[in-house]
């Protein structure tokens, strides 16, 4: 449905949009990128895009689109890069996550202009369209950033922000994806290239049977990266429309290079493998306090560090009743999430899932269970393994947790919260940073209760007790 037909008078929640690029560079500061990858002898894509998304998580990517290839190359991302990270940081994380399940290639390709893109200049018929200069000098508040990435805007809102160029809608057609890489040429004079994209843009848009026409410079696997859609009935006349007129130009003759075409088997479509988002002034800047798991173990739970035994496994009565360990999303909702919640409306901090206080389980038989795990201090490191299901390890647990806390949290906590794993003696803990927010109170979804975080502990506040903490600590 597109979004700006939406009956109500709210949009839909994470409408398909997308932000101006000029917005991601000038206000984020991020830069574009694309990596493809491919796999070998195995391809496991469900695997693969927890994988992918979990290397993005932690390095804070907020926009990205993930589409499946034919060929030897099997994923392409495109991404907005936040500043605080660097592409050899980020290359080497997908490599080491990806190295596991049988990764084979992966290329980086940094993208230097946007040539075309067929939301912002109509499919090459106008110029690209952006803010007006006084707009981008002057940023957006968070309040309205986050309303924008949240959907909570009105459609009169949303055309107000489109008709300044700062977002649009975001509706593909049907049709089959594919893209054609045009690798660099050596000794290629700014003249040449000029010219070449030139003839390049031309030649799209002569070709009738293309549209939804975007074209990419920059450095990597690629000197151009073009990207478009076909229509299914005319799919066979795509090398003679496009890919022979490109060739005829003389990219092998004169450059000394050849184009390579890969049809796309799965395009973004939902919030798996598309989201755009700006992230808040606040956010652009990751928070510095990441300190080792051991420091941690060596401090007392306080207002700002709060410690949990699992987020899904019901660890209390397995330990205490020697039950089956059973998991349940409510356990999270009521530990994990709640937690997560109190240091939000209080001053951040970080809840740690995996650690358990020994002082809590006196009784001998339980000890004896616990024996079984690492110790440290006053502390038991069972780790969120016993959250895992059957041969599921991380990144599905990380997926999993992130998934909850984004719907069962209001509004959306997503930019405020991070995740990263650490491991302590063969056990994985996992360890939550919460940012604290700018704006906005959150709760737990179809819960009226107010939670902040006190001394050690997360108190439920109801009515005048949670009106007066709101008039003292203003938002």
């Amino acid at each position: 449905m597109s979004v700006l037909n939406t009956p109500s008078t709210k949009l839909q929640t994470n409408p398909a949009f997308l932000w101006n690029h000029r917005c991601h560079q000038v206000w984020a500061n991020e830069t574009l990128y694309f990596w493809r990858f491919g796999f070998s002898p195995r391809y496991n894509g469900p695997e693969i895009l927890a994988r992918i998304k979990s290397v993005m998580c932690n390095n804070a990517v907020l926009s990205f689109a993930i589409y499946e290839l034919t060929g030897e190359r099997d994923i392409l991302i495109r991404l907005w890069m936040p500043p605080s990270v660097t592409r050899a940081d980020f290359d080497a994380e997908l490599r080491g996550r990806l190295e596991e399940v049988d990764l084979q290639t992966c290329d980086p390709f940094v993208v230097s202009s946007i040539i075309s893109h067929w939301v912002w200049d109509n499919n090459g018929t106008e110029a690209m369209r952006v803010p007006p200069t006084a707009i981008l000098k002057n940023r957006l508040s968070d309040g309205d950033i986050r309303r924008i990435n949240e959907g909570q805007i009105t459609p009169e809102e949303f055309r107000w922000f489109a008709d300044k160029n700062i977002i649009a809608p975001f509706q593909p057609a049907p049709g089959v994806k594919f893209l054609i890489t045009i690798p660099a040429a050596a000794g290629l004079t700014v003249y040449a290239r000029d010219n070449l994209q030139r003839q390049l843009r031309s030649i799209l848009l002569r070709a009738r049977s293309v549209s939804e026409v975007s074209i990419y410079c920059g450095s990597g696997f690629a000197e151009f990266l073009l990207m478009a859609k076909v229509d299914p009935a005319r799919l066979l006349t795509l090398n003679s429309e496009l890919i022979q007129p490109i060739n005829e130009i003389g990219i092998g003759e004169v450059f000394g290079v050849r184009t390579f075409t890969h049809i796309v088997i799965g395009a973004p479509s939902d919030a798996r493998t598309f989201q755009d988002r700006l992230p808040l002034k606040d956010a652009v800047i990751l928070e510095l306090d990441e300190r080792q798991l051991e420091e941690y173990l060596h401090r007392p739970e306080e207002e700002k560090l709060e410690f949990k035994g699992s987020a899904f496994a019901d660890m209390k009565r397995w330990l205490n009743e020697g039950q089956e360990l059973h998991q349940r999303d409510a356990i999270a909702k009521e530990g994990v999430l709640r937690a997560v919640v109190g240091q939000l409306n209080s001053k951040g901090g970080k809840v740690i899932v995996g650690v358990l206080e020994a002082k809590k389980f006196q009784n001998p038989q339980v000890a004896e269970r616990l024996n079984a795990f690492p110790h440290s201090g006053e502390y038991v490191i069972c780790g969120v393994n016993v959250d895992y299901k059957g041969n599921q390890g991380w990144d599905e647990f990380a997926l999993r947790l992130q998934d909850l806390i984004a719907t069962q949290v209001v509004p959306s906590p997503r930019i405020w919260i991070t995740l990263r794993r650490e491991e302590y003696k063969d056990k994985d803990v996992c360890i939550i940073s919460v940012r604290p927010p700018v704006s906005d109170w959150f709760y737990l979804k179809d819960d009226p209760s107010f939670y902040v975080r006190h001394g050690n502990t997360t108190r439920q506040l109801l009515g005048p007790e949670a009106d007066g903490y709101k008039r003292l600590n203003p938002r």
